[in-house]
């Protein structure tokens, strides 16, 4: 299954907010951000063997890798924008992925943060996620 395969499958879903104007299968976000705002980022990366195991849930990893990095903008004070995910997998497998997306798709809604791109590769399990607020 190709990136963009995964992408269409798992996450395109994920990316509808009210400040987003361009999302996932796009080249890049476009975010509306209030005039006279600043804009908060922060990002938190879960790696296989250091933050989750081989036996966590995959949806717990998903929605725990969002928490994690929502809770940056609560200690800020920040009004949840968008976030992206970079994950790096090291095959492609639909059953943890479908987890996976599940986990993310919870937390996108409990924290408002709408899954508007990232980057998908090969490599030793991980997931980054960004998020961003106002």
């Amino acid at each position: 299954m190709s990136e963009f395969d995964v992408i269409a499958r798992y996450f395109s879903s994920l990316g509808a907010g009210r400040r987003v104007e361009l999302s996932v299968g796009d080249d890049a976000a476009a975010l509306s951000v209030p005039p006279d705002s600043e804009l908060i980022v922060s990002t938190d990366s879960s790696v296989l063997g250091t933050h989750f195991t081989d036996d966590t849930f995959s949806e717990h990893v998903g929605y725990k890798a969002v928490a994690s990095a929502a809770s940056d903008l609560a200690a800020m004070g920040a009004e949840p924008l968008a976030m992206t995910l970079g994950l790096t997998m090291p095959s492609v497998d639909d059953l943890w992925l479908h987890g996976l997306s599940q986990g993310l798709a919870q937390a996108c809604r409990h924290y408002a943060l709408p899954l508007v791109g990232g980057d998908t590769t090969r490599g030793p399990l991980a997931l980054s996620v960004t998020v961003m607020g106002f």
